[in-house]
C-alpha cells in the first residue's frame, strides 16, 4: 500500500530539539554501556517473525490425522517493536523515529571512495525514517514504562481467515498463535485508525525526484536481515527535510558530502543499483540504540561498528528463516529477541549478540 504524505503537513507534525538530547546530555556524549547509567530509550524486544495459524482438511479430519499445513510465517501485520525507558527520569518520544539501515548485514557492498569507506564510523545510512508524532500523550515515558509499536495494529485473525478460506476450502482452522495487536500504542502502517501513527519522513527508493522528495511510502516492514534504529533528532525536522529536498539524483560527484546526505560510489554495481547512489545519513550521536537482526551464517559485514558489533536472530541459520519452511515455523513462529535483564537493568554493550536473547514474544504472557 502506498501512502501520500503532505509535506507542509509533515513539517507541522514532528519537531526536534537542537543542540542537546532530550534527556539534557550532549549530542556526542558516549552511549551507555551495561556497565553505565542508561541515557536514553532503547530497544527492548523486535517480534519479527510473526506467527502461523494450523488447518486440518476434511481427510485429515475425518481420519483424526494432525493438521497437514501451516500458513502465516513472516506477514508483516503480525509484527511489533518494543521501546523501553531504562533510565530513573521522564523521557519523551517527540523528536525520535525508527528507522531502518539503508544496507543489510547479509548483503556487503563495494564501496570506492574514501568517504565511502569511512562513513560508517560516524553515520549510519538509511533507507527510511518514521517519525513518533509530536505532543502525542503516550510519548511521556516514565522509568521503565515500553510503549509497543505495531506493523500493523490490527487482530490478523479476519485477515488470514480470508486469505486461508479462499486457499483451503472446507477446512479446520485454528487462529490461537496470532497476536491481537489493536492494543498496540503505535503502527506504523495505516492499518486502524484507533491507534496513532508514526509520521513517515523519509524513504530511499531509487533515482526519480519523487523518491527523494518524502511524498511515497512503501509499507514499514521488519525483514529477517536488517537494521532498526532508535533516532532523537539532533536538528528541526525541518532543516532535516530541506537537507533531502535539496538532494539532485543525478549528482555524479562520488567525494561530494552534504550535511545530512551523501552520494556513496560502489566499485560495481550493487543489487542492481547505479554506481553512484544517494543516502541519508543519521549521525551516530542521533542514534539511541541500533538493533542489527541477522542470522549468524549470513552475515557478511558490520554496518557500523559503533553502533552495533554484533548481529542476534531468532534463527541461528539462514535458511532456517525462509519462508517456505513450513516445518520449521512451529521451531521458531512467536519467537521474539528480547534484550537481557542483568538483575539490575537491560543490558547494552552495543553488541546484539551479547545484548539479546530469543525467547516467546512477551505479547503472549499477556493473552
Amino acid at each position: 500500500k502506498l501512502m501520500t504524505i503532505v509535506g507542509a503537513t509533515l513539517l507541522v507534525l514532528t519537531t526536534a530539539l537542537v543542540g542537546c538530547r532530550r534527556d539534557g546530555g550532549a549530542p556526542n556524549e558516549k552511549r551507555q554501556t551495561s556497565q553505565t547509567e542508561a541515557k536514553d530509550l532503547l530497544i527492548e524486544e523486535i517480534f519479527y517473525f510473526g506467527n502461523y495459524h494450523i488447518g486440518r482438511t476434511q481427510n485429515e479430519i475425518k481420519a483424526g490425522q494432525p493438521a497437514g499445513w501451516k500458513e502465516g510465517g513472516t506477514q508483516y501485520y503480525n509484527k511489533y517493536i518494543k521501546v523501553t525507558n531504562p533510565t530513573s527520569k521522564e523521557l519523551s518520544l517527540d523528536g525520535m523515529g525508527l528507522a531502518i539501515s539503508q544496507y543489510n548485514p547479509d548483503d556487503k557492498p563495494e564501496f570506492a571512495t574514501s568517504i565511502a569507506k569511512s562513513i560508517y564510523t560516524d553515520s549510519l545510512a538509511v533507507s527510511k525514517l518514521y517519525l513518533f508524532p509530536k505532543g502525542d500523550p503516550k510519548n511521556l515515558l516514565k522509568p521503565g514504562e515500553s510503549r509497543i509499536i505495531a506493523t500493523a495494529a490490527i487482530n490478523p485473525v479476519e485477515k488470514e481467515r480470508k486469505r486461508a478460506s479462499e486457499d483451503w476450502e472446507e477446512s479446520e482452522l485454528d487462529f490461537s498463535a496470532l497476536l491481537d495487536l489493536t492494543g498496540a500504542d503505535y503502527e506504523l502502517n495505516d492499518e486502524n485508525d484507533k491507534v496513532t501513527n508514526l509520521v513517515p519522513f523519509y524513504e530511499f527508493k531509487g533515482f526519480t525526484e519523487g523518491d527523494f522528495k518524502g511524498e511515497y511510502f512503501n509499507p514499514f516492514e521488519i525483514d529477517k536481515a536488517t537494521g532498526i534504529a532508535l533516532v532523537r533528532l539532533g536538528t528541526t525536522s525541518e532543516e532535516l527535510l530541506e537537507a533531502i529536498k535539496a538532494i539532485n539524483p543525478q549528482e555524479k560527484k562520488g567525494d561530494k558530502k552534504g550535511k545530512y546526505t551523501r552520494p556513496v560510489s560502489y566499485s560495481k554495481a550493487h543489487n542492481n543499483y547505479s554506481f553512484i547512489r544517494w543516502a541519508l545519513f543519521i549521525p551516530n550521536e542521533w542514534v539511541t540504540d541500533f538493533v542489527v537482526i541477522c542470522a549468524k551464517d549470513s552475515r557478511k559485514w558490520t554496518i557500523n561498528q559503533k553502533l552495533d558489533k554484533g548481529c542476534k536472530s531468532i534463527n541461528m541459520k539462514a535458511v532456517e528463516g525462509d519462508n517456505n519452511k513450513y516445518d520449521l515455523w512451529g521451531k521458531y513462529a512467536g519467537k521474539a529477541i528480547i534484550r537481557k535483564f542483568d538483575g539490575k537493568k537491560l543490558v547494552d554493550t552495543n553488541d546484539s549478540n551479547l545484548d539479546f536473547e530469543v525467547k516467546e514474544a512477551s505479547l503472549y504472557k499477556k493473552k
